[in-house]
């Protein structure tokens, strides 16, 4: 049976009016769910269009992998949505107060976070919102841009930070996440997020339109506002629904460059599911990335901001990258870091199976990922697609028996019958990759100088 419904709803001032048509289904969805956690295979399993992905999917935690963030903080959300990152901080163990324009929305996040007495959900103008207290850390997930449409009072993005910060303590820190007006997706001709067109904001916005902003002005706005110490990083594809957050800094120098390029295989989504494709992504993202541009050009920034470096400090996790693996069910869903040792990087797990926990389906049995250290060289899947560009049919052959000699120095014969009932397993005396390869592709290997490769991301 789903857990008890708290509808407490403290209504602070009339509608903010803004929605995305999916309210009355979500809210039917989450009074239904028994699991309304952030990593629900419930919610997850209803996802069917773009709405419904975005309020339900299980990414949308991984936003906040590099945050600190536990009991006996106090945590606001300004523009809360249906509550998908009042849950995340009120599972780790914060006190949550959401404040959300529209009831219908707000209704929908209380709902969400039902069984918590540590959460909080108000409706309406973040202008008529009396603190009771200050916070410790201020969310603001995509909610700036739309500052400029005149949706609620403050139609100002200077003032709406001026806001923010008001309700931070001395040491608070603000957590804020934006599309990229010159991001690499808008720069492809990819729609823009909010207008649903190509090129709108490399042409520049109209006044009194939702609009996001550059690096440098962003930047600028968050200084102005107070927060001169800000730690800035890059989700992947977008804030959205990121598989990767990575640190700016990883672009100063060669390293960290290449490290990116290996982290990042998909780095522009499109979620209209209408592209106007000028360019392969993932070769564009790569000369941006070594011509110096990869910090100007994320489809999105995070950026942690305070006016206390020390607090600053505190609250952004160790580590030079984080990565989820993706739509996969609660069991085999993994997250890492990666870490700067002796320097050089290393990939490890932070949460889902290992070998002393494996997780098993059926045929499947996962162990979770090893602690590794992620080599010099380039992915196998690059050197393939520059030999295809290039018609250079003698270098991609050599790549193609390389990768098949690879597979085959690791195959068994499988015997007569198919092992624990994979379905994929070929059945008589044929050879077989080991399923300890079952990520083996292209793009988790890398070839050395040399010519050798090795295995990355192995679970």
């Amino acid at each position: 049976m789903p857990p008890e419904i708290n509808l407490d709803v403290r209504v602070i001032s009339p509608d903010v009016r803004y929605a995305d048509g999916s309210e009355q289904e979500l809210i039917g969805i989450l009074e239904s769910a028994v699991d309304r956690s952030s990593q629900s295979d419930e919610l997850a399993s209803l996802i069917h269009d773009w709405p419904t992905r975005y309020h339900l999917s299980p990414l949308r935690s991984h936003l906040f992998s590099p945050l600190t963030v536990g009991p006996g903080d106090r945590v606001l959300e300004v523009g809360c949505g249906t509550g998908v990152n009042v849950r995340v901080m009120a599972e780790r163990g914060a006190s949550v107060v959401g404040i959300e324009g529209t009831y219908e929305r707000a209704l929908a996040a209380r709902i969400r976070t039902a069984e918590f007495n540590t959460v909080e959900i108000l409706a309406g103008d973040i202008a008529d919102f009396v603190a009771d207290d200050l916070f410790d850390v201020v969310l603001v997930i995509g909610v700036l841009e739309y500052t400029p449409s005149g949706m609620a009072s403050i139609n100002a993005p200077q003032e709406f930070l001026d806001r923010c910060a008001s309700f931070l303590k001395p040491d608070g820190v603000l957590v804020l996440a934006i599309e990229n007006q010159f991001g690499l997706k808008y720069l492809l001709s990819y729609p823009e997020d909010h207008w649903g067109i190509p090129w709108v904001g490399l042409e520049g916005y109209q006044k009194g339109e939702t609009r996001t902003w550059s690096r440098p002005v962003l930047g600028g706005l968050l200084t102005s506002a107070g927060f001169v110490h800000q730690e800035w990083m890059h989700p992947y594809p977008d804030y959205k629904l990121p598989t990767a957050v990575v640190r700016e800094q990883l672009f100063d120098n060669g390293n960290g460059r290449e490290l990116v390029k290996k982290l990042v295989r998909r780095p522009v989504v499109d979620h209209s599911g209408s592209p106007w494709l000028v360019s392969d992504p993932q070769l564009s993202f790569s000369e941006m990335v070594d011509g110096g541009f990869g910090r100007l050009v994320p489809n999105s920034f995070l950026v942690f901001a305070s006016a206390d470096g020390s607090a600053l400090a505190r609250r952004v996790a160790e580590g030079e990258a984080w990565l989820a693996s993706g739509m996969r069910r609660s069991d085999f869903r993994t997250t890492r870091r990666v870490v700067s040792l002796d320097g050089r990087y290393q990939m490890e797990q932070v949460s889902g199976p290992d070998k002393a926990t494996p997780k098993e389906s059926e045929w499947l049995l996962n162990r979770g990922h090893e602690v590794s250290t992620i080599y010099a060289g380039t992915p196998l899947e690059d050197l393939v697609v520059r030999c295809i560009l290039d018609r250079d049919r003698d270098s991609l052959g050599i790549h193609v028996r390389s990768y098949r000699q690879f597979l085959i120095d690791r195959c068994d014969s499988v015997g007569a019958s198919s092992a624990r009932g994979n379905p994929f397993s070929p059945i008589g005396n044929e050879m077989a990759v080991s399923g300890e390869l079952l990520d083996c592709i292209p793009q988790n290997l890398i070839s050395s100088s040399d010519g050798q490769l090795r295995l990355v991301y192995h679970e």
